[in-house]
C-alpha cells in the first residue's frame, strides 16, 4: 500500500538518519494543529490585524458584505453634483448604475481605454468609473466599513508601500511553509500578494502551489 511504501522509504537509511526522520515526523504531527488554515481573504485579514500601524486598516471597522446600497448612494451623489454644475449627463442613471456595478464587482480591473480624453463617450465613462471608485473608498473610510475585496487591495498596497519590507520580514519569520490549494482559482491580485510576500531574493519561506490546470 502507499502507506507501507512510504514507511519503507523513510526507514531505508542508516540508524542515525532514520532516528532524525522520526524526530522530524513527531514534530510535524505535534505542530499540525498549530498550522494556519484560511482563505486568502482570511489570511489578508490576519496579516493586516497583526502588522498594526503598517497595515492600511483602521481599528474597530465593520465588514460590509454587500456594498451595492452604498454604491447606489455614491452614483446618485455624483449625478446630482453634475446637475448642480449644469453639466450635461452623457449617459442615463441606469447606465451609470451599470458602470458602478462593474467597478465594484471587479475592483482590481484596469479601466480602459486609459488614453481617452475630452468629452467622448469612452472618456466620460472612464472618468465616471474612477470617480465612483474614489468616492466609494472615501465613503467607506468615513463610515469605518470595509469589504472583503478591500482586504486584498489594502494588503497589496501595504506590501508595495514604504512598510512593505517590514511586513514581508514579519510574514517570512512567521510562515516557513505556505501551501496554496486550488491555485488555478487565484486571481492577479491574490498572486501578487503571495509573490511579494513569500518569494524573491532572501526569502525564508517555501511557497508550494497546488492546482489543477484542467480546471483553469
Amino acid at each position: 500500500t502507499p502507506t507501507d511504501d512510504l514507511a519503507a522509504e523513510l526507514c531505508d537509511a542508516d540508524r542515525e538518519t532514520v532516528a532524525g526522520r522520526h524526530v522530524d515526523l513527531r514534530a510535524a504531527v505535534a505542530d499540525f494543529d498549530a498550522a494556519t488554515i484560511a482563505t486568502i481573504h482570511g489570511f489578508c485579514q490576519q496579516v493586516l490585524s497583526h502588522v498594526g500601524f503598517a497595515g492600511d486598516v483602521e481599528r474597530d471597522v465593520d465588514f460590509l458584505e454587500d456594498p451595492r446600497e452604498l454604491t447606489a448612494q455614491v452614483v446618485d451623489d455624483l449625478l446630482v453634483q453634475r446637475l448642480h454644475r449644469n453639466a450635461d449627463l452623457q449617459f442615463p442613471r441606469e447606465e451609470a448604475a451599470q458602470i458602478a456595478d462593474a467597478v465594484i464587482t471587479n475592483p482590481h480591473a484596469v479601466l480602459l481605454p486609459d488614453d481617452a480624453v475630452g468629452r467622448t463617450g469612452p472618456a466620460m465613462r472612464v472618468r465616471f468609473a474612477e470617480k465612483v471608485r474614489e468616492r466609494l473608498e472615501r465613503r467607506k473610510r468615513e463610515l469605518r466599513v470595509i469589504t472583503y475585496d478591500d482586504l486584498l487591495t489594502r494588503l497589496d498596497g501595504t506590501l508595495d508601500g514604504p512598510s512593505g519590507d517590514v511586513v514581508r520580514h514579519r510574514l517570512q519569520e512567521r510562515f516557513h511553509l505556505v501551501v496554496v490549494d486550488e491555485f488555478q482559482d487565484t486571481d492577479t491580485v491574490q498572486w501578487r500578494i503571495l509573490r511579494r510576500a513569500f518569494t524573491g531574493d532572501g526569502s525564508k519561506t517555501r511557497l508550494v502551489l497546488v492546482g489543477d490546470p484542467k480546471q483553469a
